[in-house]
């Protein structure tokens, strides 16, 4: 768990550096409660969700409590986002709406392309970047996969580090990537 740790701080630590030198800063909550307060706040979204949040989020949550403009606009919720059931609703309507099927869990003959049992830890005011954690993928450490929508696209990735590592790496492939629009990024991530 501490190279996990580590690698998602160092992802974090290339993402606020990248957003710096473009001239649009990641900005991120402050912690709002003591670590007991935090404790019994994860207990409630794991027992209300069925699942345990992996351990890299966790941390990521105990640190910064969410941040703001992550990329393109999109941010990381906050402990009181994810408590919150009007967020878990505009996630859901976001997600519906994207109406694209999530990565590797597609077969011909399911009637929806949607699983249940997502959680979403992020997304923008348009929901064209949504980030949602995957429970079925849980593996022995307690990670598990992250799926990423950006503009309709979407992208399974290991887990949240790895999609700290997949931003950093859109914000590093191309200075000017968060001024394209939806179909240009689209382009990009399929390349």
């Amino acid at each position: 768990m501490r190279t996990t740790a580590r690698s998602w701080r160092r992802a974090l630590h290339r993402i606020v550096s990248l957003a710096d030198k473009a001239g649009d800063p990641v900005d991120f909550y402050p912690p709002r409660w003591s670590e007991e307060e935090m404790t019994r706040h994860f207990a409630f979204i794991e027992a209300s969700r069925g699942f345990r949040l992996p351990p890299s989020y966790k941390e990521f949550l105990s640190e910064f409590d969410g941040c703001h403009q992550l990329f393109r606009g999109a941010a990381l919720f906050s402990v009181a986002q994810l408590l919150d059931p009007t967020h878990a609703n505009a996630a859901d309507d976001a997600i519906e709406d994207l109406n694209t099927p999530i990565p590797s869990f597609v077969t011909p003959v399911q009637p929806h392309w949607r699983r249940d049992g997502l959680i979403c830890i992020g997304l923008d005011a348009a929901g064209d970047v949504v980030f949602v954690l995957d429970p079925a993928s849980v593996r022995d450490d307690g990670e598990m996969d992250v799926v990423a929508w950006f503009s309709g696209l979407g992208v399974r990735l290991p887990s949240f580090m790895h999609l700290l590592d997949f931003i950093g790496d859109l914000m590093d492939t191309r200075d000017d990537v968060c001024a394209h629009g939806g179909q240009e990024l689209s382009a990009i991530i399929a390349a």
